[in-house]
């Protein structure tokens, strides 16, 4: 894990226009933990490494073993200087800033005591609310802290306070962490809770004693390595009528491939309704091949492209509940089928729609916005519309990482730090073979004098 919250910001702040790469499995760190859209050219001034088609090509693994490799006496700086001037300090809400893992965000609750909300900054996994909670324990909230704040930091408070852990919460949290904690204490265990946890700590308890497990929570996790819970058929068959019931429901929603397999081959199991929810692809697959069975007016409310492209032939089976359903799709399909039918438009609901091309048809009809839908945890693209409109942000509602002002010449000190170490890990003779695909002339392995 980075030991420094800073150096994460600092990468979060190199971020950069991934909506179309984010499917690269070659992601580079700033895409992988970046939130912030920022443009190329102001990129470039802060990154003196590479030139700007390369940093696609950066490798996250590599960057984050050149940084633990670096030496102690190197450290970064903080890269953000105070409140972006969009941002109106004296209507934003101070309750939502207690969520906000920024450094700044927690030195500005330092520096406003009586403005912290303890609930949101128990659950703050950043070490500088760290620091916070353990100055201040009387403040903190133990089932915040147990449920969901997946820091080594919390779960060593929780240790040294046995007696405020909340063990239901913490059968919820998904950190490895909390899991060590569990499998030390098994008696205390909420497995009801547990069964729903979406870790693989979570399977791998539950795999140690599959009598204890709620299929109702089982069948709705989405990790492929659910898949051993799944093939316990002996202990789903002997549930009552009623969880086997359930956990097939759920079962036909679960977007996992694993869940998608299971369905294959136990067609007789399927529910037909439950599946058209289904976000996969891979389940409207499984949907085209019994045409009649499929739910149309249901597809609109999760459904996946491949589906959604194919509801453009059933567009007459659509109420006006199937077109608000349409409107929160988040497809490209969706939003193409909108543009084309504009007075069918939720536009409640396609003002909470976090999706690039939902915002950009959003910024063509302003009048048409729900401003506290936008507000309310917006996308970088919708962040983009309210720069535009300060004046109509409800500030009661928004939410966002990125409302702090960045400091150029600090990012750029931070990145000549490593500088050197990651130019050595990327231009090793072993990535030669790659050079050519990085853009770098004269590597090209087709070349006849190579």
């Amino acid at each position: 894990m980075l030991g420094s919250s800073s150096f994460i910001e600092f990468l979060q702040c190199l971020s950069q226009k991934i909506k179309d790469e984010s499917q690269n499995k070659s992601m580079t760190i700033f895409c992988k933990l970046g939130f912030t859209a920022m443009s190329m050219d102001k990129l470039a001034t802060c990154t003196p490494v590479f030139p700007p088609q390369l940093f696609y090509k950066i490798n996250l693994n590599a960057t984050c073993q050149v940084y633990n490799n670096m030496p102690k006496t190197k450290s970064f700086q903080c890269p953000m200087r105070g409140f972006a001037d969009w941002i109106d300090q004296n209507k934003l809400n101070w309750e939502n800033l207690s969520w906000n893992e920024s450094a700044c965000a927690i030195e500005l609750l330092t520096q406003n005591p009586r403005k912290i909300y303890w609930h949101g900054v128990s659950q703050n996994s950043a070490k500088e609310a760290m620091q916070l909670l353990k100055q201040n324990q009387d403040k903190i909230n133990w089932w915040g802290l147990a449920y969901c704040n997946t820091s080594d930091e919390a779960i060593e408070l929780l240790r040294q306070n046995p007696n405020k852990i909340v063990w239901e919460a913490l059968s919820s949290n998904p950190s490895d962490g909390a899991m060590r904690l569990l499998k030390e204490n098994q008696d205390k265990i909420d497995w009801v809770k547990l069964s729903h946890n979406q870790s693989e700590g979570a399977i791998k308890l539950l795999k140690q004693h599959p009598e204890k497990i709620d299929w109702n929570g089982v069948s709705q996790n989405r990790l492929e390595s659910a898949s051993e819970l799944f093939k316990l058929t002996q202990y789903i068959n002997a549930a009552p009528s009623y969880i086997s019931g359930f956990y097939w429901d759920n079962l036909s929603r679960n977007s996992s491939k694993a869940a998608i397999q299971i369905l294959r081959e136990n067609p007789d199991k399927i529910d037909w309704c439950n599946l058209s929810l289904n976000s996969s692809p891979e389940a409207f697959e499984l949907l085209a091949q019994h045409p009649d069975k499929i739910w149309w007016e249901l597809i609109p409310i999760h459904g996946p492209n491949n589906a959604i492209e194919s509801l453009k032939h059933h567009l007459d089976k659509m109420d006006a509940e199937n077109w608000s359903y349409l409107s929160g799709n988040s497809t490209k399909a969706a939003i193409n089928i909108l543009e084309k039918n504009p007075d069918k438009i939720d536009w409640d609901k396609l003002s909470s729609n976090k999706s690039y091309e939902a915002a950009q048809l959003l910024n063509q009809h302003p009048e048409k916005i729900n401003w506290g839908n936008l507000s309310y945890y917006p996308s970088m693209a919708a962040i983009e519309i309210l720069k535009q409109h300060p004046n109509k942000i409800d500030w009661t509602r928004f939410y966002s990482r990125d409302i702090f002002a960045y400091d150029y010449e600090t990012m750029k000190k931070n990145c000549l730090l490593f500088k050197e170490d990651l130019v050595k890990n990327r231009f090793h003779p072993n990535n030669i073979c790659k050079f050519k695909d990085w853009g770098i002339d004269g590597f090209d392995s087709d070349d006849e004098n190579s």
